[in-house]
């Protein structure tokens, strides 16, 4: 009787693992060859940027095998493709700012070159960022015709500061300043705005602009049976925590081959829980079992030790 009531313990302590994709949004299919046990990887793409949480921590690959598969981001410095930007000028406060769209949502940009055509200058300039421009926010009363939501302006937070210089070289060989580049570090943000202070100077001109940003490349080993799977969307998500995490390699001790990943799709399996077993679905059912379990036993042990021994 013990062996069995410790099994029941046991098994309504485990019922639980293992990867539950209900809660995830979306799903792309991850075409890894190799030897099982390689390191491959993925670029994680602006379409899974914009739609997996802003820290990445609802990323979960999920082998042949059904099985989730550790994994790990390398960040990679790359062009900000489709960054555009724009010029305003404010003649009371005597500011201009550069507008910046990064292209998608989350972006990282990390370093911002400016090509003005001025020779020679000294501007300071704030930076801000935000992801979004409006959110909807509650507002009237839908019952007496009120709209019930509007769209509120999202604040621009800041992200930095510094000064912009140039100077030619002297005539005396001095060294020329050209100090036009930011490198920004751990702003997440798809619109920023480089406000600069003119005063009384005219405002500089600008020709072009180049940004780059920070990306990431998802790094996970090979699980043999052929395609595994990268789920993401679920804002609920916390981050993955693996037992043999200590099993991967640093980010920067490998060169993982590339793997192929495909088309974005719903995840069919979105809103689908599996049959609980017995005693997930009945917990209470499990209790009184176990404890029905227990009392027979202390009753058998009680008896055995009331009960005389017959005489020979």
């Amino acid at each position: 009787m013990l062996p069995l009531f410790m099994l029941l313990s046991l098994g309504a302590g485990t019922a639980l693992a293992g990867f539950q994709p209900a809660r995830w949004e979306l799903v792309r299919p991850i075409q890894a060859g190799g030897t099982p046990g390689a390191f491959v990887s993925v670029l994680l793409d602006r379409q899974i940027l914009e739609s997996a949480r802003a820290d990445l921590a609802d990323l979960r690959v999920i082998g042949p095998d059904r099985e989730e598969v550790p994994y790990f981001l390398k960040p990679e410095t790359a062009p900000l493709e489709g960054a555009s930007f724009r010029i305003e000028r404010d003649p009371v406060t005597k500011m201009s700012t550069i507008v910046i769209d990064c292209g998608y949502l989350h972006a990282r940009a990390a370093v911002l070159e400016f090509d003005f055509e001025d020779q020679a200058f000294r501007r300071r300039y704030t930076i801000l960022g935000r992801d979004v421009e409006t959110l909807l926010v509650p507002a009237g009363n839908a019952a007496i015709g009120e709209a019930a939501r509007r769209d509120a302006d999202v604040p621009w937070l800041p992200a930095g500061g510094g000064e912009f210089a140039r100077q030619p070289p002297g005539r005396r060989g001095g060294k020329g300043i050209d100090e036009t580049r930011i490198v920004l570090a751990g702003v997440t943000a798809r619109f920023l705005r480089v406000v600069m202070e003119d005063g009384d100077d005219r405002p500089l001109r600008l020709r072009g602009m180049r940004a780059q940003g920070t990306v990431q490349r998802l790094v996970f080993p090979v699980r043999a049976g052929g395609t595994s799977f990268l789920y993401y969307g679920n804002p609920d998500a916390s981050p993955p925590r693996y037992d043999g995490r200590g099993s991967l390699p640093e980010p920067g001790t490998l060169l993982p081959a590339t793997a192929t990943l495909g088309a974005a799709r719903p995840n069919p399996l979105r809103g689908v829980v599996p049959d609980a077993p017995a005693g997930e679905s009945r917990p209470w059912k499990l209790r009184v079992v176990m404890l029905a379990a227990f009392a027979a036993l202390v009753y058998l042990v009680i008896r055995s030790v009331r009960t005389p021994s017959s005489a020979t």
